[in-house]
């Protein structure tokens, strides 16, 4: 039935309107709640206004039997995105009615919480309130914060005030970072700018380094001029003191979109620190974008010697694949050359669907030669999808 469902659900984006109620009549005679609910999940943003009030309803009572509070929760949170495109369910009675029931068939107060928070957009502002209340059960900072952050763009200025208060009561830095920098944006500009320096106050002291990263690159864009530049360069000093080499590449990685000119030049240092080539690979590639043109081409140059070094076929295909898109164009026929070089079919298709919107005609051919000779048939596919 998960199967099926799964299949089906690829379908009503593309259904002409007379399918859908046959369609309809196929989920309804699935076993499994889970499968009737995806599937009818997905059916809901492309259906006619009395189908979709139909289908939601039906969603709903199948997410009513689906055993455990945290498959439930799971559920209705898989829903929501369809339930927002039907619109507020105030506007559909027997739809809310429903979904409250369901809410609270759900015991354990956190997962009741979490599938409040996914159903932010379509409660009404008293629902609202007793989904903010509903977050406190949450015992996990981390994913308080996040429900706090997912909740914050809908809920009526008075409980933006009691968000920022719950906010505030987080006890773990990075989670009340996250918490803060998601409510800022919608106070009133005193509270901002309280809210923005309490957040970058705690994101400079989150632990461990990782996290601290995180932190302060979600906040950076957030941050008044004045704030920026230390908040990001409290955010390169941490990823560079990342010990392992995946975690500081990934660290550099993320930061790299945000960092300001002048910073550039320490993150291409801290680059050079990885001991593992691809690592560094990745990292060039992500500082590209970045870089004034003779310094994005020795850069380029290098990204793609590291690139190359001797690791495992799909190793070097993932690495070129990350850095062909910003590799400057005089170097495109290098990153060719590197990929045609990468023996397994499957691994050198990576490269080539990076490379066939920058060079279409010369690879096109190529590439659907490659992608037919991949052994594995559902590797096969992919490849194929990937030339299409």
């Amino acid at each position: 039935d998960q199967a099926r469902a799964t299949a089906l659900a690829a379908l009503p984006p593309h259904l002409p309107a007379e399918f859908h109620a046959p369609l309809l009549a196929i989920a309804g005679e699935l076993d499994s709640p889970e499968a009737r609910a995806l599937l009818l999940g997905r059916m809901l943003p492309y259906l006619t206004p009395p189908l979709q009030a139909r289908a939601l309803v039906d969603a709903l009572n199948a997410i009513a039997g689906i055993s455990g509070d945290d498959a439930r929760s799971a559920a209705l949170i898989a829903l929501a995105p369809g339930v927002e495109a039907v619109g507020p369910l105030q506007h559909m009675p027997d739809g809310l009615r429903q979904a409250m029931r369901v809410l609270f068939t759900i015991t354990r107060a956190g997962d009741r919480a979490r599938a409040f928070a996914a159903l932010a957009p379509t409660l009404s502002p008293e629902l609202l309130g007793e989904a903010l209340l509903a977050l406190k059960s949450i015992g996990d900072a981390d994913e308080r914060a996040r429900a706090l952050a997912r909740l914050a763009p809908h809920l009526p200025p008075e409980l933006q005030v009691a968000a920022f208060g719950m906010a505030r009561e987080l006890a773990v830095p990075g989670a009340r970072a996250l918490a803060l920098g998601a409510i800022a944006p919608y106070l009133a500009p005193v509270a901002r700018s309280t809210a923005l320096g309490e957040a970058l106050e705690a994101a400079l002291t989150a632990a461990p380094e990782e996290v601290r990263v995180a932190a302060l690159v979600d906040l950076a864009p957030h941050l008044p001029d004045a704030q920026r530049p230390r908040a990001l360069g409290a955010a390169l000093e941490s990823a560079c003191a990342v010990a392992e080499d995946d975690g500081r590449a990934r660290a550099l990685v993320s930061l790299a979109p945000y960092l300001l000119d002048e910073q550039l030049a320490d993150a291409l240092a801290c680059a050079h620190t990885l001991d593992d080539p691809l690592e560094c690979a990745f990292v060039l590639g992500a500082l590209l974008p970045r870089l004034a043109d003779e310094e994005a081409e020795r850069a380029g140059e290098e990204a793609l010697d590291l690139a190359q070094a001797p690791r495992p076929a799909h190793h070097r295909a993932s690495a070129l694949a990350a850095i062909a898109p910003v590799l400057p164009p005089v170097l495109l026929e290098r990153v060719v050359a590197a990929a045609l070089d990468i023996e397994p079919p499957y691994d050198r298709m990576h490269v080539l669907t990076a490379l066939l919107p920058l060079r279409p005609a010369q690879l096109r051919d190529e590439a659907l030669a490659t992608a037919r000779a991949v052994p594995n048939r559902m590797q096969r596919v992919s490849a194929l999808q990937g030339v299409v």
